[in-house]
């Protein structure tokens, strides 16, 4: 059966807010059981290539790094905090996180 992610996916980002730089962007794909969001940076501190945040709505946040360096503990953490969510939810959150990553990566290259 396999995950099928060519639904409508809706991406916000915003460069700026309240002058200080700090993105957010908001993805959902159609039809899918997760929201998740690339976590605007708080205030007191920097965004890195290893601290920005990626967010599981109401869930789980966890930084980049935390996700470069052992996501399948991440995907049990939301596992854990969401035992209703099945196995193929789970690897299309790991495509999600993935994605995140990229973005990451591609910013701060």
């Amino acid at each position: 059966m396999g995950i099928h992610v060519f639904a409508m996916y809706i991406q916000i980002t915003f460069l700026e807010l309240g002058g200080k730089g700090n993105r957010m962007s908001y993805s959902r794909w159609g039809n899918s059981y997760w929201y998740t969001f690339y976590c605007v940076y708080p205030e007191e501190g920097k965004e890195t290539k290893d601290s920005a945040l990626f967010d599981v709505c109401m869930i789980a946040t966890f930084t980049a790094k935390d996700l470069r360096e052992d996501m399948d503990s991440c995907i049990e953490i939301v596992s854990k905090k969401d035992p209703h969510a099945t196995k193929e939810q789970l690897g299309e959150l790991r495509i999600y996180m993935s994605e995140f990553l990229k973005d990451v990566d591609e910013t701060y290259k």
